[in-house]
Parts: C-alpha cells; sequence; structure tokens
C-alpha cells in the first residue's frame, strides 16, 4: 500500500510503499476461519498400522518360516515364498503410506487405492450415482490351489450399492464392475468396495457425513446370519 509521509524536519514528501494490511484482510481471514459446516464434516481415514496388519504380516512370515524349514519340492517353496512374501511387503507398505483410505466429502465418495498403484487403483464415486452404503464382514480365505491354509476374520468391508444406470469411472480395469465377492446386496461391484484391514471405520462420523452430504443415501448392515466360504455362520454386525 502506498503511504505519503510528510517529513516536516527535511523540508519535504517522501512517498514510500509500506507492507500495511488492507482494512478488508482481517475480515477476510475470519470468513476463511468459519467454513461452512458441510465442509467440516467432511470425514477422512488414512492407512494406518493396524493389529490387521500386524497378524497377517506374522502369519506371512511363519508360513515362509515353515516352507524354508521343511523343504517342501522346490517348485511349492517358491511359489510360497514368493506370494506370501509379497502379501506382507503390500500390507505394511500399504499401513505405513498414511495415504487417504476412504473419504465422504460434498463431491462423493473415495476409496484409497493400492501401496504401489495408488493413482491407478483409486476409485471415486460420486453421490448421486449412490444408493446405500453397505457394511457387512466375513472370513477370508488364504489358499493356494485348492487347500485352505488358514482363514483371517471376521474382516469388515464397506460397499456402495449404486444406481444400475451408473458405472465407475476406471480405464484398463474391466474387472471393477463385477460384484464384490461376499457382498450381502446385489449392486456392489468389486471397484466399489474395499475392506477395513489398514484403516478403521468410525460408523459415526460416517453417518454424520451421509446426513451432511447425501441425506437420501443410508447406511445397510445385514442383520441376518451370513455364511463364509467354509459355512460358518457369522453375524453381518
Amino acid at each position: 500500500m502506498l503511504l505519503v509521509i510528510d517529513d516536516k524536519r527535511a523540508g519535504f514528501k517522501v512517498a514510500r510503499v509500506l507492507p500495511v494490511a488492507p482494512a478488508w484482510l482481517p475480515l477476510l481471514l475470519k470468513a476463511r476461519d468459519h467454513q461452512p459446516v458441510a465442509s467440516e464434516a467432511a470425514y477422512v481415514e488414512r492407512y494406518r498400522w493396524t493389529l490387521v496388519i500386524s497378524i497377517l504380516d506374522v502369519c506371512c512370515v511363519v508360513i515362509i518360516g515353515v516352507m524354508v524349514v521343511s523343504r517342501p519340492p522346490l517348485i511349492l517353496e517358491v511359489a510360497v515364498i514368493a506370494v506370501f512374501g509379497w502379501f506382507a511387503i503390500v500390507s505394511a507398505a500399504t499401513g505405513l503410506s498414511g495415504k487417504i483410505a476412504f473419504s465422504a466429502d460434498a463431491r462423493g465418495v473415495t476409496f484409497g487405492g493400492s501401496a504401489f498403484r495408488y493413482s491407478a487403483t483409486t476409485r471415486f464415486v460420486p453421490w448421486a450415482d449412490i444408493e446405500a452404503v453397505a457394511l457387512w464382514q466375513r472370513y477370508v480365505p488364504f489358499s493356494i490351489g485348492r487347500w485352505t491354509l488358514f482363514e483371517l476374520g471376521p474382516v469388515r468391508y464397506i460397499g456402495l450399492r449404486r444406481h444400475t444406470s451408473s458405472r465407475l469411472a476406471t480405464k484398463g480395469h474391466r474387472h471393477s464392475e463385477r460384484p464384490a465377492y461376499g457382498a450381502p446386496a446385489p449392486g456392489i461391484a468389486a471397484g466399489a468396495a474395499r475392506n477395513i484391514t489398514a484403516w478403521t471405520l468410525d460408523r459415526d462420523r460416517l453417518a454424520e457425513a451421509l446426513t451432511a452430504f447425501a441425506p437420501t443415501v443410508a447406511i445397510e448392515e445385514p442383520t441376518s446370519k451370513v455364511k463364509n466360504t467354509k459355512g460358518k455362520i457369522i453375524q453381518s454386525r
């Protein structure tokens, strides 16, 4: 801002540019500090190290150790070490990445991608395409061929039941539209569902975000008993 300073002792006026804040700046800063309630209701969860990741990695290390000690056929040993070693690396990298795992804001719902292909595997669904948010749980089997080594669970899942006419905005991922495995209702695609293992879900904050941004979208939690792949009965809530 330009200020004119009258120096009477020198007998002349001097024009100087001084960093004086304009009168409207405090009002602008005050307005920025008080955002609408809708923006404050945005619900964001980031990947973090969880108990599930710890159990997964310990199980993977134990299986790899058993393979090394027992000395099975070379092909089986290499296959098991490669599969479970890679799974342990990916799960650990995901939990330590700190990237956004789930977001519900004014635009819609975002599911974060995997650790090494985050941008390519991140999925966004606008509210206009969403009919309901589904929550369920199931056991996850760890199998090699026809043999199931163990099961982890119950693992919680979240998915979006979308309008029949909507499609995910993905490129080169034809499997994104296939039905999500173990989903409690039709209309939930694999690309619009995630397991809740490397992050945690706060149901109350999710409900608040839905109330603020999409009051017509409900949270569906099946109360009936659901069978997993081995026929064991688990409660979905």
